[in-house]
């Protein structure tokens, strides 16, 4: 018995499916439960953190994806097209997030990095 319910009461639904709305509803579900049990952890100043990088016919080529809060830089997503790449744009992209975060108020930085290998798989 799970709440009252029993598990024959559920219905669980494998999907390989990319559903944005899913997704968004699943997180406002965690952000609705963590303000229920654990108010003082949520980022009452969160702010986004934006670059959009256009060459010069105005495509993005790349760009941030950022929020700052609690005295941090958070980068959510950083992208560059291939052509780009290899003469210090990114080094330029973080020095301008950085510059922003110090204008909200925040010196820390984080992120995670992945570097693929360009070489196809043999299969």
């Amino acid at each position: 018995m799970m709440g009252g319910l029993t598990q024959n009461a559920l219905s669980l639904v494998l999907s390989d499916e990319l559903n944005d709305e899913y997704f968004q509803h699943l997180k406002q579900k965690l952000r609705d439960y963590n303000r229920q049990v654990a108010p003082w952890m949520e980022p009452p100043d969160a702010l986004p953190l934006n670059i959009h990088l256009k060459d010069e016919s105005g495509r993005v080529v790349g760009g941030m994806a950022a929020l700052t809060y609690w005295g941090w830089l958070v980068i959510k997503l950083m992208v560059l097209d291939d052509a780009w790449r290899g003469n210090g744009i990114v080094k330029r992209l973080m020095q301008l997030a950085h510059a922003g975060a110090h204008r909200h108020r925040h010196c820390h930085a984080r992120t995670h990095a992945y570097r693929y290998a360009t070489a196809k798989p043999d299969h």
